[in-house]
């Protein structure tokens, strides 16, 4: 089992063969057959083992049946060895897949049944890692005051551990959740995103920063607190432009934009906004640039150019109506006012 999981981590840098194929490839098939073989005759401390390393491979692929029942495949090994640790792990990755084929009844069933594993071994990391992963599916379910109660459930388990990968996602999914349902706590987003950004910044990862002070900013907002709102979102801006993160980065500029409006610094949002709106062209994110170019209207509204204005809100209801967006209607009538 070693030298084949070996020889099929070197083989993955190989050249492909002229039929577009891999000795990877060729050495995972092989690697199923020997799981099959190794589960028929219940030699369950190997089957486990040549399940993880064929699972290592399977992830590089979009076959989730194959991904499923290589997973099935270890936790049977893992039922019949007793090993609860195993199981545990083995559903959470199970769970995972099954959310990627877009099965969020299968998950949470799935989720539910590790969740009992993890709580009667006493396993915090694994409840806390669940009980998150539950809470974004049923986000994913539109039940925003389900994953909010298990959101909350979460936090209050982080000071039994002291993973900080963890808490900080703990920390900053629970601080977005509360800015995205706008619980009216702006307080508690705030001190739990700070929280979480001072865990990363700790850990020296960059990467989730820019999303971070970004809803640190939105929140920020919602507390009426302005200047830091914006000194919060410029920061997201700088680490989206540092890590290439242009979601992020078009997301802090019309967020910008929209506090520069409310402080009557016109000339700044209808920069931020034309920025934004560059980003949504470039990212092809159709209703960002709706959102973006009606923005431009208003802010071409305010500085008395309705030409400019109706251009824009134009551009913007198109887009709205493509989508059969709500918003079409509004944008319609804004229109209709200044013609």
């Amino acid at each position: 089992l070693e030298p084949l999981g070996a020889f099929i981590r070197e083989s993955r840098a190989e050249e492909p063969r002229i039929d577009g194929s891999s000795y990877s490839d060729s050495l995972y098939l092989d690697a199923l057959v020997l799981l099959e073989n190794l589960i028929r005759e219940e030699r369950w401390h190997d089957a486990i083992r040549c399940a993880e390393i064929v699972y290592l491979h399977a992830q590089e692929g979009n076959n989730f049946i194959e991904r499923k029942q290589i997973l099935n495949a270890g936790l049977r090994a893992a039922i019949e060895l007793k090993d609860e640790f195993g199981q545990t792990s083995i559903l959470i990755e199970l769970a995972d897949t099954v959310v990627q084929q877009n099965e969020l009844n299968e998950a949470e069933e799935i989720l539910k049944r590790s969740l009992n594993l993890a709580r009667s071994n006493k396993n915090v990391e694994h409840e806390v890692k669940i009980i998150d992963r539950l809470a974004n599916l049923f986000n994913d379910m539109d039940n925003h005051a389900k994953a909010f109660y298990f959101r909350q459930q979460a936090v209050s388990l982080l000071g039994s551990i002291d993973n900080k990968g963890i808490q900080f996602e703990t920390l900053a999914n629970f601080g977005v959740a509360l800015v995205r349902l706008r619980y009216g706590q702006p307080k508690q987003a705030i001190s739990l995103l700070q929280s979480a950004l001072q865990i990363a910044i700790n850990e020296n990862n960059t990467y989730p920063i820019a999303r971070i002070y970004h809803f640190l900013g939105v929140a920020l907002t919602a507390a009426q607190n302005e200047e830091e709102a914006i000194v919060s979102l410029r920061n997201a801006l700088k680490f989206a432009e540092q890590n290439r993160q242009k979601i992020w980065e078009l997301r802090a500029k019309s967020k910008l934009g929209n506090i520069y409006l409310m402080q009557g610094q016109v000339e700044n949002a209808r920069l931020c906004y034309s920025e934004a709106r560059k980003l949504a062209i470039t990212l092809d994110d159709r209703l960002a640039h709706a959102a973006n170019s009606g923005n431009l209207g208003t802010v071409y509204e305010e500085l008395g150019d309705k030409k400019e204005a109706v251009k824009y809100l134009r551009e913007a209801l198109n887009i709205f109506e493509e989508n059969n967006a709500e918003q079409a209607q509004i944008t319609r009538d804004r229109i209709n006012k200044l013609l």
